[in-house]
């Protein structure tokens, strides 16, 4: 009884460890979906807040970084989810997750957007890096 419980122990590892990998795109898809939902928990789970803070500061001017990265994650979250900004724009959209683009431990996701309302397209982008295996969005566009 021992020895079968340990063999389907073996077996179920190597089921789950061969399962289909996480790909940038697929992140991708679900950071969208955990936007458009306004889902503040699966956000984190795919956003690096604190990389895309740091990415956020250092392109701003002098006179704007007298935020601190505390207040700045508050304010993105609030974009994200509720009736933020961000979260607002892509309700909006028809979003087409394009081609992705993996270099090593960084990867890029074109993202096509089409307004439902004028039928405009904007192209936008989502920046990824691989951390312990996982994929996670460091910026997006």
């Amino acid at each position: 009884m021992v020895k079968a419980t340990f063999i389907f122990g073996i077996l179920g590892v190597l089921f789950l460890g061969c399962g289909p990998k996480e790909t940038p795109k697929q992140v991708t898809f679900e950071f969208i979906g955990a936007v458009l939902d306004g889902d503040s928990t699966a956000i984190a789970r795919y956003l690096d807040l604190d990389a895309m803070i740091a990415k956020r500061m250092k392109e701003m001017p002098p006179a704007d970084t007298s935020q601190n990265p505390a207040e700045l994650k508050a304010i993105l979250m609030k974009n994200l989810t509720g009736d933020g900004g961000t979260r607002a724009f892509w309700r909006n959209q028809r979003i087409v997750v394009n081609q992705e683009t993996i270099k090593g431990d960084s990867a890029q996701v074109e993202m096509t957007m089409i307004d439902q309302t004028t039928g405009s397209t904007e192209y936008s982008m989502i920046y990824l890096y691989r951390q312990n295996g996982r994929w996670r969005v460091y910026f997006y566009l």
